[in-house]
């Protein structure tokens, strides 16, 4: 009976020493994969922070070739052809 019983202990014994490895490595693999999340989270703040360029709106002259005369007036020409024969009342250029 005695030795029935340092059997069953030694057994038990065994088998949690098992767990205990087991739990041991799924400590550290945890752990690695938060170092990984927080690098990853990191990374993803820095792409974050950087801010989008904003389009300036432009005015409606910009489309043409255009200039400030010395007594402040804006000159305006055509690119091509089509928009040198373009009048104010056409939707398209």
């Amino acid at each position: 009976m005695v030795a029935e019983n340092a059997e069953k202990a030694y057994d038990e014994n065994k088998k949690l020493r098992g767990k205990l490895n087991g739990a041991k490595k799924a400590i550290i693999n945890s752990k690695e994969q938060i170092t990984l999340a927080e690098k990853k989270k990191i990374k993803e703040e820095k792409i974050i922070d950087i801010e989008p360029i904003k389009k300036e709106k432009l005015y409606w002259f910009e489309k043409f070739r255009w200039f400030t005369s010395s007594d402040v007036n804006i000159i305006i020409g055509g690119k091509d052809a089509k928009t040198n024969e373009y009048k104010s009342g056409e939707t398209t250029v």
